[in-house]
């Protein structure tokens, strides 16, 4: 799998920073902090996400976020908001991750006791191999793996929970695979004599056609022609394999889009992307039946509505906004997640060696330090409509921690200007979080 550029880069390749990363709240702060602790819904046993499960069943898609890449109570709190979903709640068909579609193939087939399943879910893991794979290869994901299984297979095979991946970064795996069959093989194969190896340096591809060289849209988009004909239409009448191949299809055609603008482009590229979770997650839906339903893991830059920060100030989309304008707010959730201080695995430089890492304590005029200063150890906000136009919708920094992180450059790389209860429909806190354990 090929690494992201994660949202600080991009401004970087842009030349440009947050404005006003932390906005310096002066008004309102003593009503905000008496707020949170008067709405918060403290989380000491699973009963205490009843009211969350209350508004996640009557939408299609619930999408639940992450502050870090690298935190383990982020991910233990959704697998259990997802195996309460998945147990008590009707039409949950999958769990799609913010990871590549062809490293997630292998642990569908596990937790759906498929054909050529794995033996165990670290087997099934250790299908991520670059050097992000501890992202999804770790402990956490272990557990989700084998309680999910056990659920399923107790379960008729044709309603089994899948995993699906959403990302489309792995290319040279959709290649590969579609070398195999006969039909294409022509196609794919000038694709390939094309392409340059973006396994190798993601950004090739790009400076390869800032240097006259030549374009492979043209290709793509004859594969993507001959492949999705008739595809995109009730999808659920096709065979599987045939909703596969025209996938593996649309991962290559998004990649070719993505890696070509990237230097040029980054907002750009950013946003193909992120189009390119939303419609696959459309699809999934479709071939899931009318009545599916979805539960998405992905960051916050993600998951939260893009409109209600800065990032909309460079063009710049998020899955959570896509999906809200495209199926309404009514069938979505959004759900961040943020912590004060802690630990978190992560690299100090891009592309470099992962290690536990600290993160600082938020500065004071942070969503994090507002948090912090409530005295709330761990709990959960639902911004129903009530409090939308309160205090707490006061713009300020939210912390946000990638794959790489410098914790010397916390307060001035890693704060998103947002008016929190615009951007999610709930919000978890986390006062200290520990790293998450990679697999060995």
């Amino acid at each position: 799998m090929l690494p992201i550029i994660p949202i600080f880069s991009i401004l970087i390749m842009l030349g440009i920073s947050w404005p006003n990363c932390l906005i310096a709240a002066t008004t309102h702060e003593n009503e905000a902090i008496a707020q949170l602790r008067q709405q918060v819904l403290p989380l000491q046993q699973q009963e205490d996400f009843a009211p969350l499960l209350q508004l996640c069943a009557t939408k299609k898609l619930i999408l639940l976020g992450d502050g870090t890449h690298g935190s383990s109570e982020f991910y233990s709190l959704r697998r259990l908001l997802s195996m309460l979903l998945v147990k008590n709640q009707t039409n949950i068909s999958f769990i799609a991750l913010e990871a590549d579609w062809n490293s997630c193939r292998s642990i569908d087939r596990y937790v759906r006791d498929l054909p050529g399943s794995p033996s165990s879910a670290q087997e099934a893991l250790r299908g991520f191999t670059n050097w992000i794979s501890w992202v999804w290869s770790n402990q956490e994901m272990v557990l989700l793996l084998e309680e999910l299984r056990a659920i399923n297979i107790k379960r008729p095979t044709n309603e089994r929970v899948a995993v699906y991946g959403m990302d489309m970064l792995n290319y040279a795996d959709s290649l590969k695979n579609l070398t195999t069959i006969p039909n294409y093989a022509k196609e794919v194969t000038t694709l390939i004599a094309c392409l340059p190896d973006a396994e190798l340096a993601p950004e090739s591809y790009s400076l390869q056609l800032q240097n006259n060289g030549k374009p492979c849209t043209k290709l793509a988009e004859a594969l993507n022609r001959r492949v999705s004909v008739g595809t995109d239409i009730f999808p659920r009448l096709l065979p599987v394999s045939s909703f596969e191949q025209a996938q593996q299809v649309r991962v290559i055609k998004s990649a070719e889009a993505y890696f070509r603008i990237m230097t040029q482009q980054p907002e750009w590229a950013w946003n193909i992307r992120v189009r390119h979770f939303a419609n696959t997650l459309y699809r999934l839906l479709k071939l899931n039946g009318p009545s599916s339903r979805g539960v998405v893991w992905a960051h916050n830059t993600h998951v939260g509505d893009a409109r209600s920060t800065a990032m909309q100030q460079y063009g710049m989309e998020s899955l959570g906004h896509l999906l809200r304008q495209q199926m309404g707010a009514k069938n979505v959730l959004l759900l961040g997640q943020t912590c004060f201080n802690g630990t978190v695995y992560a690299a100090r430089n891009w592309a470099g060696t992962a290690t536990v890492l600290p993160i600082p304590p938020a500065p004071d005029n942070s969503v994090e330090g507002l948090l912090h200063r409530s005295g709330i150890k761990l709990g959960m906000w639902l911004f129903t409509p009530d409090h939308r136009a309160t205090a707490l919708n006061s713009p300020r920094g939210q912390r946000a921690i990638g794959v790489s992180y410098d914790p010397s450059r916390d307060a001035t790389d890693n704060y998103v200007p947002t008016r929190l209860t615009q951007r999610y429909d709930a919000l978890i806190f986390i006062d200290t979080t520990t790293a998450v354990a990679p697999i060995n």
